[in-house]
């Protein structure tokens, strides 16, 4: 069955996790999420500093990371078949 992608469905879905994480860890664990799969799929690095610099060019997103990775988060679980 595929991931309800809207907004609502991520919300809804995303309930469990934000009581049980503490503050300040989502972007640290979303980081280390999306470098496990990166690794996974196409061998990239899971050292932060290297990563830090392979982002750089990505800074043009300031403000808005969060929508990017959410719909490319998204796409990534409708692809696997999750």
């Amino acid at each position: 069955m595929p991931i309800d992608c809207t907004p609502q469905g991520l919300a809804t879905a995303a309930q469990c996790f934000e009581a049980c994480v503490p503050d300040g860890m989502h972007p640290a664990i979303q980081t280390y999420l999306l470098a496990t799969i990166a690794n996974t799929l196409a061998g990239t690095s899971l050292d932060p500093n290297t990563l830090s610099l392979a982002a750089g060019c990505f800074r043009c997103l300031d403000g808005n990371h969060g929508a990017v990775q959410d719909y490319l988060l998204c796409q990534i679980a409708t692809a696997s078949g999750a």
